[in-house]
């Protein structure tokens, strides 16, 4: 009863402060650290590709190809299948998608059943992005896919050069890809026909859309803004080491890079607003969580940082050196495990806030009784 009258009171506030023009505590996220450790789960194989969250399960592909479904709540494992996972599984509203030996698999997400796949033969895609209402998909070889879920079928595929890391991104109508030779291709979503393509002069690493602009980061340790129309070049900003990975807000691009930076640049000028020094070797792209950017890397290290100043708001170290990217849920809630992440030694940890934990106050005992006392006639 206190902690239900505790969370609407908590809610009344957040309600208040809205109104009155302040920032929404949920929504700006300063409140992802500190955390707690909400449970700890055994993997029974080690995990090196990111997995999605949805609002109650936590999807994890291992090496040996299982998908395992979590409990978000208890990391208690609801399902396990060996489906031949290759990378990254997508949420859609019906299904959840994951590219497999065969093709693209879709499974139940409460069971893990498989529903249906769209076999590629002789390909094995290395990843999956949502577009619309399709899938695009991306092999080592450079073949791109885009796949309809609604009919189950291949839309269109363009077969580009070699890509060892797939990279693409995805924008209205567009669908940008890179390969390994340093070109940086756009392509109409809907046919898959190349409108243009800029060769850059190292290998593309990582790319973000926003504000009419594709964000480009390279090995040649310089990070690049291009018209998304044209491929033009608008601005481009050199760094220490080459650029690890990109994510953006309505305002800001953000990279990280080998020179152990994370930087905050302008999207129309390029102007860098700030940069912060990172104890860690960043391994993946950054990851705007409200007015928060979310920064990992090959330690055990989460940092946070506040995406207008640059001000570090807090680091978690789990027990052991992270596996890969963490997952966190951008729609921050009371009690909920807000991240999810997966150690190098086979664990996944679900962590709470502890700024939203509204924790009851500790009971005491009473020192005078409650009332007041009536004199008797």
């Amino acid at each position: 009863m206190v902690r239900a009258l505790l969370s609407c009171a908590f809610v009344f506030a957040v309600e208040i402060a809205v109104s009155v023009g302040q920032p929404n505590p949920i929504d700006n996220a300063h409140y992802l650290l500190p955390a707690i450790t909400a449970w700890t789960t055994p993997l029974p194989a080690a995990s090196s590709n990111p997995g999605t969250l949805d609002d109650t399960h936590a999807y994890l592909p291992l090496d040996d190809g299982q998908l395992l479904a979590l409990a978000r709540d208890s990391g208690l494992v609801i399902w396990s299948e060996a489906v031949g996972a290759l990378g990254r599984p997508v949420r859609t509203p019906d299904a959840l998608l994951v590219p497999v030996t065969e093709g693209v698999a879709a499974l139940d997400p409460a069971t893990g059943e498989r529903q249906w796949v769209v076999a590629l033969p002789g390909t094995s895609l290395a990843s999956l992005t949502a577009a619309g209402s399709g899938i695009i998909g991306m092999s080592r070889e450079g073949l791109l896919v885009s796949i309809d879920p609604a009919s189950r079928s291949v839309w269109w595929q363009q077969q580009l050069a070699e890509s060892s890391n797939p990279v693409v991104a995805v924008a209205g109508e567009r669908v940008y890809a890179a390969v390994d030779d340093g070109r940086f291709v756009a392509l109409a979503a809907t046919d898959g026909r190349v409108l243009w393509e800029r060769t850059l002069p190292g290998r593309p690493t990582t790319a973000v859309t926003a504000a009419g602009r594709v964000y480009v980061g390279s090995t040649d340790n310089t990070f690049y803004a291009l018209d998304a129309g044209t491929g033009s070049l608008a601005w481009r900003w050199r760094t220490g080491g080459d650029v690890v990975g990109a994510a953006s807000d309505t305002h800001r691009v953000y990279s990280t890079a080998l020179d152990n930076r994370l930087r905050a640049m302008d999207l129309r000028s390029g102007n860098q607003r700030w940069q912060a020094a990172l104890p860690i070797r960043p391994s993946a792209r950054p990851q705007v969580v409200g007015s928060a950017v979310v920064v990992t890397g090959i330690a055990p290290d989460v940092l946070v940082f506040d995406a207008v100043t640059g001000d570090s708001l807090g680091i978690y170290r789990a027990p052991a050196e992270l596996a890969g990217p963490i997952l966190v849920d951008p729609a921050l809630s009371p009690y909920a495990v807000s991240i999810v992440g997966v150690t190098r030694t086979g664990q996944a940890i679900g962590l709470r806030s502890t700024g939203l934990q509204l924790a009851e106050p500790a009971l005491e005992p009473l020192t005078t009784l409650p009332g007041v006392t009536v004199p008797l006639p």
